[in-house]
């Protein structure tokens, strides 16, 4: 399987780091062909100008530093957002990043409000890794945004029959070592059998 994993946080020493390691490992031993995008790294330059917004129907005004992340977005088979959840939801580098590069006329077209024509049919696997502060009972008093815009938003364009999975570590702060081990094994072993 073809595995885009895009990667956001500020720091290469975060358990958010450890994270995005060890599935990078459990994919590669998997045997999938796999492309990370880090964007932090990379230096994404997550603002969307006033200039990119007015073309943004228009293919031929794609700027030269999305070219390639739209094309592994086309490649890709299995989609995985790792990061935190901050506010709850991602950091505002990946929401940027979903501004500029998931643009109309290539990941979606639309002929009206209600039906829009997924442009990312090859991405059948969805999923997010990720980290909270808060316990679980607050994420369901919230409404579980962060989730919804990933998974249940992002769905349109790639379909409605891909598969989608949601991990999350709650109370980050609050946990033991012991604890993180365990969800680094669980995250481990849920991407060994991404199929």
């Amino acid at each position: 399987m073809r595995i885009l994993i895009v990667f956001t946080h500020p720091s290469p020493d975060s358990y958010a780091a450890a994270i995005k390691d060890e599935a990078l490992k459990a994919v590669t031993r998997a045997e999938n062909e796999v492309r990370l995008v880090d964007l932090y790294k990379e230096g994404f330059n997550p603002l969307l100008s006033k200039e990119e917004l007015a073309s943004r129907g228009d293919n031929n005004a794609l700027p030269d530093e999305l070219s390639g992340h739209l094309e592994s977005l086309q490649w890709a088979e299995a989609l995985i957002f790792i990061h935190p959840t901050w506010w709850a939801g991602p950091p505002a580098m990946l929401k940027g990043w979903l501004d500029r590069v998931w643009r109309p006329g290539v990941v979606f077209t639309s002929n009206s409000i209600l039906n829009l024509e997924p442009g990312l049919p090859n991405i059948k696997r969805a999923g997010v890794i990720t980290t909270m502060g808060s316990p679980r009972p607050i994420w369901w008093v919230l409404g579980q945004p962060g989730r919804r815009m990933l998974l249940r938003g992002l769905r349109e364009c790639y379909g409605l029959t891909a598969r989608s999975f949601w991990m999350a570590l709650h109370s980050v702060e609050r946990s033991s070592e012991k604890q993180r081990a365990k969800y680094l094994a669980k995250v481990s072993k849920r991407l060994s059998k991404l199929r």
